[in-house]
């Protein structure tokens, strides 16, 4: 050694320094020295073995000292003996720093902190999963809340405390480790030195030692190149002469050529011996049944492994065989040519040849087959690793076995493929027999930890491709998993004809599985794959519902595929149906509240998605559900009830109607459906207020009211319109939804019904076109009606207001013919005829409301019309009498000529007001002559003598206003009423006259009055009196005075 470095270790001092080194806090620095070391004017001086005559001058063995100022330069690092070989004094090359390269002890205590605690997680998290048994309650006391030694004793328990003991004594060790390089750290400087100075010994080393190698391997290859003397002397006599002496000659004779037709006898010897050695005396193996003898040699061939010609070299039948050539039966295989491996395998086939025969020659290339086609297989198996599967196999060669772990990163237990060489004994006591026994490539497919073995691989051991064999594989558990899939999609809809399924299949191409899931009517198609290289399921089209369920089950091995691809199939569907309706103009329904378990309950169907909308002009309280599952889509009619969570369900009804056509358009389906619930809730509606009625109702599309018109509901006219007489129709309505308009939110059905044969004339013809836009009536006696309602609102009360509209129209038609008026508009809403041609035609119109029995009366010409002063009775006529109008058209005949009479006396009176009309009903008027005329009182009655019409006219008795009359008017009265004309007759205390003789009986009795003699002188002379200025009441009581005109007062 060059030298000994010694700690100042030893005393009293030297110990209390060690103590403190490990006092954090306390830096020490221990002083080396030199042994023997007196003073300090001694330094350190190498020391060596041997006699000390060969030291050199100054320096002494066994450690003596030297004076100071004959001492050598101190060495570097402690190393003296470079300063023996290098006399002048001059240091070596100081030695290579590897401080830079360490890494700072306090990022190692932090990584070690940071392992520590993700340790402490991992081991919490495996105790957290390790079940330990609750103890067993007793006296109906829960087990949680006993407590015993016993349950500290169970195998979860003390697995548990082993599983924590584990990590605190791992943990202990590597922070003790840490304690120890933390006090190697503290003295870094020392430490330091002693490293670079053990790099540099160990390199000094390895450098002797690659020294001594080089030379060895130096003089390893010098033997090929000694060479023996040339021989010149014979070199130059043969090159001369051609000839030489010095090479003996040993008289051997030189072989004949052989000729063709030898060598043909002989490889036919050879064949002939072949035949009969083989046939006669050899038993060969079963494998080498097959084979053909030619050119001298057997070739046996073993199918798919190889093809080996042997030889036989005497006719002994005891001789061995002897290898000739073999050919590899598979690919790829190696060519077998000259060279070091056809010598090894030469010499073996001949070794086994002796010592076994044709047994031992098969068994052996048998073997040797089978190990190269493993062989092969794992070299291509290494390839694929280093190619695109690189981060998705797992190889693992053991031996003579092949591993291939596939789908390396998928979660939970791993699966791979297995290739080794069985020994093919049977194990069966009826197996093959013992001479047929023979080892080969077996394979044993684990899927998920599992071993499969009720699929037979089969692979095609003569092309020798890895990938293939990994390819068929993955196919077979790539259809395990989607057949598993499609198998459960089929149970969950066994009962399901509209789930589309379908799986395409490849047997070698894992990406040409998929399975097609969709539903039937529908444009919606999910595709299910696996991809070949992670096996990470794939799902299209690209959502992002898709992507979160292939991140899903990716991630959760035990995920329920088959639910997860119901729900996106159903998610789908829904997706579109939701874009549609909201082209529609549909809205989903807000704050909608759903609870699964109980909507299930009520539409008695699963529930996979669910879709609520409320149409354009529909109101809060109604929806349309669309319930989608694998059954398809179920259309529903759904009353929204509100509640404190939201809306929610209260009431649905499933809609009876195919999704066909769906796919093709959308939209004009929804609108169908549409159509559908409009009409299914109209006739709810319609139902229930004709069960209130107690109307019979008939539903169904089987049966028709005419032809090419089917009807949806039927109803009972006589019970509909209760008391009223309905002999004018048949009894039959029939009742059709006609649609729903959204921009009016209004519901539009059509009532169809037919006046009988004898009623139908009244009405045919008669209808003015164009007025009735919700009524239309034909020749054969059929009307339609239309019907416009808010969806779900009444419409019983509208029919039969209209029904008894159209009776009563038919009623004044009939009552219009009967009397000869001329109808000049009729219709629902209006009702007009002309009743009189006098010198300006006279009609009345009658409006009817179209929602109550209420009607208004106009006459026209309005202020000419004579009927004008009793049009307040001819209307209360109208309304209080179901035959109202038979009567107002009998008092307007009746009338019509007294009111023109009465028309003309106030023509009479343009100058001044002399006559007051009273009407006091419309069978009595009153007539009062007062100033400037005799005064006079004159009372009308309509009266009916033995059946006849008759007008009866008289004057009333006479009161104190009648005191002054002249005589003259009352002798003239009296002639008047005994005389007689054409159609009325006196009858001394007034007249009775027909209704056509009325007229001419008034205007007599007029005449009569105005014919009297009365001085307008004298009246004159007479100052008027203000009490004989006339005031008139207008109906509606103000006072006019006696110029502005006569004036009738009507007493209501």
């Amino acid at each position: 050694m060059p030298g000994v470095l010694l700690m100042e270790q030893h005393g009293a001092d030297g110990s209390n320094e060690i103590k403190k080194a490990r006092t954090p806090g306390v830096e020490v620095s221990a002083p080396v020295t030199l042994r023997g070391e007196e003073s300090h004017h001694m330094k350190q001086v190498p020391q060596f073995d041997g006699p000390v005559e060969q030291l050199p001058n100054g320096v002494y063995a066994n450690g003596a000292t030297i004076s100071t100022s004959s001492r050598p330069s101190p060495a570097s690092n402690g190393d003296m003996s470079d300063l023996v070989a290098q006399p002048n004094g001059q240091l070596p090359p100081e030695l290579e720093h590897w401080a830079g390269n360490y890494i700072p002890l306090g990022k190692l205590v932090e990584r070690i902190a940071q392992q520590c605690y993700n340790d402490l997680q991992d081991v919490l998290s495996e105790m957290a999963e390790m079940d330990v048994p609750q103890a067993a309650a007793v006296n109906g006391v829960n087990g949680h809340l006993t407590t015993s030694v016993a349950g500290d004793t169970t195998q979860a328990n003390v697995a548990k405390k082993m599983r924590l003991l584990d990590f605190a004594q791992t943990q202990r060790d590597r922070f003790i480790k840490t304690l120890v390089l933390s006090d190697w750290s503290r003295n870094m400087d020392d430490m330091s030195k002693l490293i670079d100075l053990k790099v540099w010994t160990d390199r000094q080393f390895g450098a002797h030692n690659e020294a001594a190698h080089w030379l060895g391997i130096l003089k390893l290859n010098m033997g090929g190149a000694k060479l023996p003397n040339p021989n010149l002397e014979s070199a130059l006599e043969l090159l001369s002469s051609g000839k030489t002496t010095r090479v003996p000659d040993l008289g051997y004779l030189p072989p004949a050529p052989l000729r063709p037709d030898k060598m043909l006898q002989t490889l036919q010897e050879m064949n002939a011996l072949l035949s009969i050695r083989i046939n006669l005396y050899e038993e060969l193996p079963p494998h080498f049944r097959q084979f053909n003898i030619a050119n001298g040699r057997a070739t046996f061939i073993v199918h798919s492994e190889f093809e080996v010609d042997l030889a036989i070299a005497d006719e002994d039948p005891e001789s061995p065989f002897y290898f000739i050539d073999i050919r590899l039966a598979f690919s790829p295989a190696p060519q077998l040519t000259d060279g070091y491996l056809r010598t090894q395998l030469e010499g073996k086939v001949n070794e086994f040849l002796t010592a076994s025969g044709l047994d031992g020659c098969y068994g052996f290339l048998h073997g040797f087959v089978l190990t190269h086609k493993l062989n092969t297989l794992r070299k291509q198996a290494m390839d694929m690793r280093r190619s695109e599967w690189s981060e998705s196999i797992y190889i693992e060669p053991i031996h003579r076995l092949l591993i291939v772990q596939y789908w390396t990163s998928q979660p939970g237990p791993k699966s791979w493929i297995e290739l080794g060489i069985a020994s093919g004994k049977s194990t069966s006591q009826y197996g093959a027999s013992p001479s047929h026994q023979t080892s080969f490539i077996s394979t044993r497919w684990f899927r998920r930890g599992v071993e499969v073995k009720d699929e037979q691989l089969s692979f095609d051991f003569r092309e020798l491709a890895m990938e293939k064999i990994l390819a068929q594989v993955i196919a077979r558990h790539t259809s395990y998993f989607l057949q598993s899939t499609l198998d459960s999609l089929a149970h969950a809809g066994r009962t399901s004809k509209a789930l589309q399924t379908e799986l395409l299949s490849s047997e070698t191409v894992p990406s040409e599985y998929e399975l097609n899931v969709g539903l039937d009517e529908t444009d919606s198609c999910i595709t299910l794959s696996v991809e070949a290289f992670t096996g990470n399921i794939v799902i299209c089209p690209a959502t992002p519902a898709t992507n979160r369920a292939e991140r899903f089950m990716n991630n959760n091995p035990k995920a329920d595929v088959a639910a997860i691809i119901s729900d996106l199939v159903c998610a789908d569907v829904q997706t579109r149906l939701g874009n549609h309706a909201q082209r529609l103009g549909w809205s989903p329904a807000p704050k909608f509240y759903a609870q699964k378990d109980r909507l299930q309950r009520l539409v008695n169907a699963d529930i996979i998605r669910l879709n609520i909308f409320s149409p354009q002009g529909w109101t809060s309280q109604w929806a349309i559900a669309a319930v989608i599952n694998l059954d398809g889509i179920s259309w529903w009619v759904a009353r929204m009830d509100d509640t404190p969570h939201g809306s929610e369900i209260g009431f649905a009804q499933q809609l009876a109607v195919s999704n066909s056509g769906l796919a093709s358009d959308y939209a004009r389906f929804m609108r169908r459906i549409e159509k559908l619930a409009v009409e299914y809730l109209s006739f709810c509606s319609i139902k229930q207020e004709l069960i209130h009625r107690r109307v019979p109702y008939k539903l169904g599309d089987s049966w028709r009211f005419a032809a090419h018109d089917t009807v949806q509901m039927a109803i009972r006219l006589s019970r509909l319109m209760g008391s009223s007489d309905t002999s004018w129709a048949s009894d039959l309505l029939a009742l059709k939804h006609q649609g729903f308009d959204a921009q009016r939110n209004v519901v539009q059905h059509v009532i169809k019904g037919m006046l009988v044969d004898s009623k139908h004339s009244d009405l045919a013809g008669l209808m003015t076109q164009g007025l009735d836009r919700d009524a239309a009536f034909h020749k054969a006696g059929v009307f339609t009606l239309l019907f416009q309602t808010l969806l779900g609102a009444p419409l019983i009360d509208q029919v039969r207001h209209r029904l008894f509209a159209i009776d009563r129209l038919r009623r004044f038609v009939r009552t219009a013919k009967l009397k000869g008026f001329a109808c000049d508009v009729v219709s629902l809403a209006r009702f007009s005829v002309r009743y009189a041609e006098t010198p300006v035609t006279l009609s009345f119109e009658v409006h009817f409301d179209a929602n109550s029995r209420s009607m208004t009366l106009d006459l026209a010409p309005e202020g000419v019309n004579p009927h004008k002063r009793m049009r307040a009775y001819l209307e209360a006529m109208l309304i209080g009498d179901e035959d109202g109008f038979a009567l107002v058209a009998h008092v307007l005949v009746t009338t019509l000529p007294l009111l023109q009479a009465l028309t003309r006396i106030e023509e009479r009176n343009t100058d001044a007001l002399g006559v007051r009309i009273h009407a006091r009903s419309l069978k009595r008027y009153c007539l009062e002559y007062h100033t400037p005329l005799p005064f006079c009182s004159l009372d009308v009655r309509l009266r009916v003598r033995h059946g006849q019409t008759m007008w009866h006219i008289e004057e009333q008795q006479l009161t104190s206003e009648s005191a002054g009359r002249p005589d003259a008017l009352s002798t003239a009265l009296r002639q008047l009423f005994c005389s007689k004309a054409e159609c009325w007759f006196g009858i001394r205390q007034g007249i009775v006259a027909e209704v056509e003789g009325v007229e001419d009986a008034l205007l007599k009795l007029d005449e009569t009055i105005r014919g009297v003699s009365v001085t307008r002188a004298a009246s004159a002379d007479v100052e008027p009196d203000p009490r004989d200025s006339v005031q008139l009441l207008s109906t509606d009581g103000a006072a006019h005075s006696a110029a502005s005109g006569p004036e009738i007062v009507v007493l209501d």
